[in-house]
């Protein structure tokens, strides 16, 4: 189960920098744009993110913590 936890752990951290870049692209986005259809969708996937990676988070803690 380690294993995979560390699996689990690594996909996570990929999650981590598409966070990130997707952050970073609504951050920067033009004021003429912030209100738009692509600044919602950004948003939208920002959050779809973080709630992946909380699940993640709590499955790698389940499985490092396994003892069968």
């Amino acid at each position: 189960m380690r294993e995979l936890g560390e699996d689990l752990d690594d996909v996570r951290a990929a999650l981590d920098v598409v966070l990130e870049e997707e952050q970073a692209y609504l951050d920067n986005m033009p004021e003429s744009l912030q209100d738009s259809e692509k600044a919602g969708i950004a948003s939208d996937y920002i959050d779809q993110l973080e709630e992946m990676i909380e699940t993640l988070e709590s499955m790698i803690t389940d499985l490092m913590e396994y003892e069968p």
